[in-house]
Parts: C-alpha cells; sequence; structure tokens
C-alpha cells in the first residue's frame, strides 16, 4: 500500500515539475527594439511622445503576468500545506506512545513534507530564473 502512495507521489511530482518546465521553457519570438535606445538618447525635457507612453508588460510571464502569479499561488498553496503536514505528523509523532509504526509513519511523513518544500522552493527558483532571462 505505501508502494503506491509513494510512486503516486512521485509521479504527481514529475508531472508537475514536467508542467512548470513545459510552460515556462515555451520559445519566445524577439523584435528589434529602436525605441528605447532613442528615448535613453533623447533630451529628458523634450521628449518625444512615443517615449513617454509605457510599452505594456506580457501579461502572460511578465512580473505581472498571469502564469507568474498562478505559479506564486500554486508555490504557496504548497508551501502551507507542507508545513501542515509537518505540523500533523510532528503531533501523530508525538502520541504515537512507543508505537514503532506510528511513529515510523509520522517520521516519513515530516520527510515526504519536507521534500515537498523543496520541490516548491526549487520551482520557485526555477521560474524565478527562467522569467529573468526571458523578461
Amino acid at each position: 500500500m505505501r508502494a503506491n502512495i509513494k510512486l503516486w507521489l512521485a509521479t504527481g511530482l514529475f508531472v508537475l515539475f514536467s508542467f512548470f518546465v513545459t510552460i515556462t521553457l515555451q520559445p519566445r519570438a524577439y523584435a528589434v527594439d529602436v525605441i528605447s535606445p532613442a528615448c535613453k538618447n533623447a533630451d529628458p525635457n523634450n521628449l518625444p511622445q512615443i517615449c513617454k507612453a509605457q510599452p505594456p508588460g506580457d501579461p502572460l510571464i511578465g512580473p505581472d503576468g498571469v502564469l507568474t502569479k498562478v505559479i506564486g499561488i500554486i508555490s504557496l498553496i504548497i508551501g502551507i500545506t507542507a508545513v501542515i503536514v509537518i505540523i500533523i505528523a510532528g503531533i501523530r509523532f508525538m502520541t504515537s506512545g512507543g508505537d514503532p509504526q506510528q511513529a515510523s509513519g509520522a517520521r516519513q511523513a515530516i520527510i515526504y513534507a519536507a521534500i515537498g518544500l523543496v520541490v516548491a522552493a526549487s520551482a520557485q527558483l526555477i521560474v524565478a530564473f527562467v522569467l529573468n532571462k526571458v523578461g
């Protein structure tokens, strides 16, 4: 029974990681920006109208993009869930009363929750790295 749970957990983590990697590493097309250098060299007191307008950020992957917000929310949910699991497993460990099976189950739950926290933190770091390289 525990082997099935481990297999499902590993499969779920692999699918989640693959989803994030697939979404964030999409090829992008770039255009040559001739306006920014011209605006940087223009007189600040007499800026052309095109230099005053701010180009909109990427609505999908930008700093305020939908994907960035969704990944942040998912990571937050994973982090909160892992902390709750650690607290519950700690209580189970303390109340095991010396029963080796209960203590072992609680110990494994703590280990898996800690691994979940590491995966969530790593996903955040990878997404931040990719967004900084893309953006």
